[in-house]
Protein backbone atom coordinates (compact mmCIF):
# COMPACT_ATOMS: atom_id res chain seq x y z
CA UNK A 1 0.00 0.00 0.00
CA UNK A 2 1.17 3.51 -0.98
CA UNK A 3 0.93 6.71 0.83
CA UNK A 4 -2.61 8.47 0.01
CA UNK A 5 -4.84 10.45 1.10
CA UNK A 6 -8.23 9.43 2.60
CA UNK A 7 -10.55 12.29 3.34
CA UNK A 8 -13.18 10.14 4.64
CA UNK A 9 -10.81 8.93 7.06
CA UNK A 10 -8.59 9.77 9.98
CA UNK A 11 -5.55 7.57 8.84
CA UNK A 12 -2.54 8.95 7.10
CA UNK A 13 -2.74 5.79 4.36
CA UNK A 14 -5.67 4.10 2.14
CA UNK A 15 -6.56 1.05 4.00
CA UNK A 16 -8.71 -0.19 1.21
CA UNK A 17 -10.23 -3.57 1.20
CA UNK A 18 -9.82 -3.70 5.10
CA UNK A 19 -13.09 -4.77 7.12
CA UNK A 20 -14.57 -1.61 8.72
CA UNK A 21 -14.50 -3.23 12.01
CA UNK A 22 -10.94 -2.72 12.21
CA UNK A 23 -11.34 1.01 12.05
CA UNK A 24 -11.28 2.47 15.31
CA UNK A 25 -8.19 0.26 16.14
CA UNK A 26 -6.08 1.03 13.06
CA UNK A 27 -7.34 5.61 13.82
CA UNK A 28 -5.85 4.53 17.51
CA UNK A 29 -3.10 3.48 16.22
CA UNK A 30 -2.52 6.40 14.02
CA UNK A 31 -2.60 8.55 16.64
CA UNK A 32 -0.38 6.88 18.48
CA UNK A 33 1.89 7.39 15.82
CA UNK A 34 1.56 10.99 15.58
CA UNK A 35 1.28 11.93 19.03
CA UNK A 36 4.73 9.82 19.35
CA UNK A 37 6.08 11.67 16.45
CA UNK A 38 4.96 14.49 17.46
CA UNK A 39 6.56 14.36 21.49
CA UNK A 40 9.81 13.35 19.66
CA UNK A 41 10.04 15.97 16.93
CA UNK A 42 9.43 13.88 14.05
CA UNK A 43 8.06 14.40 10.92
CA UNK A 44 5.05 11.98 10.05
CA UNK A 45 4.60 10.63 6.68
CA UNK A 46 2.58 7.75 6.74
CA UNK A 47 1.15 4.96 8.47
CA UNK A 48 1.26 1.60 6.30
CA UNK A 49 -0.40 -1.93 6.91
CA UNK A 50 1.75 -4.80 6.31
CA UNK A 51 1.14 -9.05 6.74
CA UNK A 52 -1.53 -10.81 6.86
CA UNK A 53 -4.55 -7.54 7.06
CA UNK A 54 -4.10 -5.76 4.13
CA UNK A 55 -3.17 -9.36 2.14
CA UNK A 56 -6.59 -10.77 2.63
CA UNK A 57 -5.17 -13.68 5.12
CA UNK A 58 -6.21 -12.28 8.67
CA UNK A 59 -7.49 -14.77 11.03
CA UNK A 60 -9.62 -13.48 13.80
CA UNK A 61 -8.67 -14.34 17.29
CA UNK A 62 -5.00 -15.94 15.92
CA UNK A 63 -3.05 -12.84 13.65
CA UNK A 64 -2.20 -9.53 14.59
CA UNK A 65 -2.60 -6.51 13.20
CA UNK A 66 0.68 -5.36 12.40
CA UNK A 67 1.82 -1.33 11.03
CA UNK A 68 4.71 0.56 10.36
CA UNK A 69 4.90 4.16 10.20
CA UNK A 70 7.42 6.39 7.77
CA UNK A 71 8.89 9.03 10.01
CA UNK A 72 11.59 11.99 9.14
CA UNK A 73 13.92 12.60 11.49
CA UNK A 74 15.49 16.51 11.21
CA UNK A 75 17.97 17.59 12.83
CA UNK A 76 16.12 19.29 15.57
CA UNK A 77 15.05 16.33 16.52
CA UNK A 78 18.52 15.10 17.51
CA UNK A 79 20.25 11.57 18.23
CA UNK A 80 17.30 10.45 20.74
CA UNK A 81 14.39 11.20 18.62
CA UNK A 82 13.83 8.01 16.89
CA UNK A 83 14.70 6.27 20.29
CA UNK A 84 12.01 8.56 22.22
CA UNK A 85 9.20 8.18 19.66
CA UNK A 86 10.15 3.97 19.88
CA UNK A 87 9.57 4.13 23.76
CA UNK A 88 6.13 6.30 23.39
CA UNK A 89 4.97 4.42 20.71
CA UNK A 90 5.73 0.65 22.85
CA UNK A 91 3.88 2.51 25.65
CA UNK A 92 1.08 3.30 23.87
CA UNK A 93 1.11 -0.22 21.95
CA UNK A 94 0.20 -1.99 24.85
CA UNK A 95 -2.46 0.05 25.74
CA UNK A 96 -3.91 -0.86 22.48
CA UNK A 97 -2.47 -4.59 22.84
CA UNK A 98 -4.83 -5.01 26.11
CA UNK A 99 -7.38 -5.23 23.90
CA UNK A 100 -6.70 -5.85 20.51
CA UNK A 101 -3.02 -7.94 18.94
CA UNK A 102 -1.42 -5.01 17.38
CA UNK A 103 2.46 -4.24 16.48
CA UNK A 104 3.52 -0.84 15.89
CA UNK A 105 7.10 0.22 15.31
CA UNK A 106 8.76 3.04 13.50
CA UNK A 107 10.87 1.76 10.58
CA UNK A 108 14.45 3.52 10.60
CA UNK A 109 15.18 3.55 6.55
Amino acid sequence: MGPCPCPSSRLPCCVAQVPERWAPLLAAAADAYRAAASASGLVLVGVYLRGSLPRGLFIDHVSDVDTFALALTPRSAGADGLPRAQQLLAEEASRLSAAHQADLHFTKV
